[in-house]
């Protein structure tokens, strides 16, 4: 994880508390962020500003959510 740089991404993303940067890539950036209250710890996805206008790209992000959501309550098959 890296620190976090002042100017430098977000330290706050609605009622999340960024704490650092866990990694980016073409679309954008994952950082581990902390609940209101500080009672849990997310993987917090943002995208870049210009691909939020690219047409379909909004749908894609939500239905990718979707799928982390789901694979996190299945059951672990080994």
């Amino acid at each position: 994880m890296e620190p976090l740089r002042y100017g430098i991404g977000p330290a706050r993303v609605g009622p999340y508390e960024v704490m650092g940067r866990l990694g980016s890539g073409g679309m954008g950036s994952v950082y581990l962020a902390r609940s209101t209250g500080g009672k849990r710890l997310v993987a917090l996805k943002t995208i870049r500003a210009e691909l939020s206008k690219t047409p379909g790209y909004r749908e894609r992000f939500a239905r990718e959510i979707v799928r982390r959501r789901l694979q996190r309550r299945a059951p672990a098959v080994t």
